[in-house]
């Protein structure tokens, strides 16, 4: 195909015509490179932490709202993930006793940690790291490593080194200075 381009040189003789070839349409069967997708967890609608209502189950805060529970800088959960956790804890009926509330916390942790995206360090390290285990348990990791902020995943990874020794596939995901262990039952 062409594109025809007149051009006018003010002095009253006549344009000159250039033909240009048009760049032709990619052809259907030419597979087209899909961009990767971006991973940022540090990106999300501000929530209202006030608006939690947790009653005697007030720990869930660290896992929603880290900052706002007293949480150092750089520890507990990215901006992304900590908000899905804050909107699940803000589900009609959550429970707010105690005796009731671990089990609906570590649910919408290990729910907003699933949904969350893995970034490329992390699924290269989990990759690396548990070479011998499930590709499950593999993405499980890189999610949860995406999904914590720089100091809480340096102890993640400090954890999972030290519990890696004997090469099991079986540990636990303790974060340090985290209330409850929503990632002891954490299995793909």
């Amino acid at each position: 195909m062409l594109f025809v381009l007149a051009a006018s040189c003010g002095g009253g003789g006549a344009a000159p015509v250039v033909a240009l070839p048009l760049p032709s349409a990619p052809s259907a069967s030419v597979a087209q490179p899909t961009p990767a997708p971006v991973c940022d967890d540090d990106t999300a609608e501000p929530f209202d932490c006030k608006a939690l209502k947790l009653g005697d189950c007030s720990a869930g805060a660290y896992w929603a709202c880290p900052q706002s529970a007293g949480m150092p800088a750089g520890m507990g959960l990215r901006p992304k993930v900590a908000t899905d956790v804050a909107r699940c804890l803000a589900r009609p009926g959550y429970p707010t006793d105690i005796a009731s509330c671990v089990k609906p916390l570590e649910a919408c942790v290990r729910e907003a940690v699933g949904a969350s995206c893995a970034d490329e360090e992390a699924i290269a390290t989990c990759k690396k790291e548990l070479a011998t285990c499930s590709s499950d348990l593999q993405t499980l990791c890189a999610k949860l490593l995406t999904s914590l902020q720089p100091k809480t995943r340096a102890s993640a990874l400090e954890d999972m080194h030290s519990q890696r020794r004997n090469d099991s596939c079986e540990f636990s995901w303790d974060l340090n200075g985290f209330p409850f262990c929503p990632y002891c039952p954490f299995r793909p």
